[in-house]
């Protein structure tokens, strides 16, 4: 399906034209030229509704555990009013918990630490089925996608089945947790900044008594985990590859920039002594080292961390849609750019696609040199930088970046702050674009850039031998090559 994306760009979108790409699971997609990208997002969501197609691609009705859960918005809600507003005040549990999961086992705590707290997310049974609910969506609903329409209701169940497994043995940690708040003072419970605290308080003014109760709770809860923990954990994966494989920048170099930014955002001589270096420590706040901590204002600096994820993100985005919507009129949709008379039947997807756009040549072109970071010292630190190897120094890697090769820091050369990773737009689709982008970017991009971060810090790397194993694609999704 990337390979016929890509096509159908080069031959039709280049020339402002629309083109059909086919779906096996949703069906046909209309693939619109850039040119009409603007249109599309100015249209309301009674004519185009982005959601109805996420709700389509993962059969939200049978794997999001209640059909409210994606039709309605009081996730993104949620995200948006709570989460987003209170970054900074759990970025230091955020870097805690980094430190913990990188030195144990990586996958799941760090979104955890926020959606449920410390304890919990430190619950290795939680957290195993947390993950496995997360990891079995996708593929459930490309499950139920293959099966025809009238049978989908019959089988959802069956097909569904380890899912409700795995979503009931979260349950039961969640629902005592849920319900302990619900029974407490309001003063008390704000007291946990987590997501359970942020979707009582939200339920609270919600007209639906069904939204106070801990089950919906709990359900919503657990749709969140997922999008939080696939999404940055694919990303994050991608970028270990990219790094590993870079071909034109070394992999130590890589490194060396990005620990260079780092220590100076921090304004200390050293790596910030006032965070635990052990799994046991418990971070307790010295003021007295205060410049040596992460803060808002200092991940935000650290510009090259956002430059590397949105170029790995550029190239290896798990998914190949940016914008996609589905047309909701009866009678279809007749839109200008069509000869007149042409309708847009509807259930039809129309939109555009990241995975193309990402690889135009018109929009990324070839870089001829990269910019080199002048030789630096390293402070005594836990870390130390692993020198080039005898093959690295003889065949160093090629000046000439092409836009399909990963170049670490482009989008950093690109200037005009087009770097911060959470800045959306034509030409950067991987969070979406739009009114109805990604909500929840804002704490992904702070959780990885704060992970690549401590990598950088406390790890070496070694450059990978060959070329970068290929992704594997899964339909409208993309994975990295966890088996090679």
């Amino acid at each position: 399906m990337r390979e016929m994306a890509e096509e159908g760009y080069n031959k039709y979108s280049k020339n402002n034209l629309p083109f059909v790409l086919p779906n096996i699971l949703t069906g046909p997609e209309l693939i619109l030229p850039p040119s009409q990208l603007s249109w599309l997002l100015s249209q309301p969501t009674s004519l185009l509704d982005q959601n109805e197609v996420n709700r389509e691609f993962l059969q939200a009705d049978y794997t999001m555990l209640h059909p409210k859960v994606i039709r309605d918005m009081v996730h993104a809600e949620v995200i948006r009013q709570e989460m987003t507003k209170d970054l900074g005040d759990y970025l230091d549990a955020v870097w805690e918990e980094v430190n913990y999961a990188l030195e144990k086992n990586w996958g799941g705590r760090v979104s955890n630490r926020v959606l449920v707290g410390r304890e919990l997310c430190r619950n290795e049974k939680y957290l195993y089925h947390s993950r496995k609910f997360a990891r079995n969506v996708v593929i459930t609903a490309g499950l139920i996608n293959l099966l025809p329409k009238w049978l989908q209701p019959i089988l959802a169940r069956l097909v569904t089945y380890f899912d409700i497994k795995h979503y009931l043995a979260c349950s039961k940690y969640i629902l005592p947790i849920v319900q302990q708040r619900l029974a407490s003072p309001s003063s008390t419970f704000k007291e946990s900044n987590d997501y359970v605290t942020w979707a009582i308080s939200h339920s609270l003014t919600h007209a639906d008594p069904q939204e106070r109760t801990p089950e919906m709770i709990s359900r919503r809860l657990s749709v969140l985990s997922f999008a939080a923990i696939q999404s940055s954990s694919i990303t994050l994966t991608n970028l270990l590859f990219d790094i590993v494989y870079s071909p034109s920048v070394p992999t130590f170099s890589i490194l060396e920039t990005l620990r260079t930014q780092i220590l100076q955002c921090l304004s200390t001589p050293t790596t910030p002594s006032s965070y635990p270096t052990t799994i046991d420590a418990k971070y307790e706040p010295d003021e007295k080292k205060i410049e040596g901590r992460f803060t808002s204002q200092k991940l935000k600096a650290m510009t090259k961390l956002d430059a590397i994820l949105k170029e790995s993100m550029r190239l290896n985005g798990f998914v190949i849609r940016g914008v996609m919507k589905m047309v909701m009129p009866s009678l279809g949709l007749s839109p200008p750019f069509l000869p007149p008379g042409t309708l847009i039947p509807k259930g039809t997807k129309v939109g555009v696609t990241a995975w193309a756009i990402h690889r135009d040549r018109d929009r990324y072109p070839a870089i001829a040199q990269q910019c080199k970071s002048a030789p630096i010292t390293i402070p005594t630190t836990t870390t130390t930088t692993t020198p080039p190897s005898a093959e690295e120094v003889a065949n160093p890697r090629k000046d000439q970046r092409n836009t399909v090769d990963f170049d670490p820091f482009r989008f950093e050369k690109l200037g005009h702050g087009l770097e911060s990773l959470v800045r959306t737009s034509e030409d950067f689709l991987a969070f979406s674009h739009g009114r109805h982008a990604c909500p929840g970017r804002f704490f992904a991009a702070q959780q990885m850039k704060l992970v690549l971060a401590h990598i950088a810090l406390f790890y070496e790397m070694r450059a990978g031998e060959g070329p970068r194993p290929q992704n594997r694609g899964f339909v409208g999704s993309v994975a990295p090559p966890m088996g090679e």
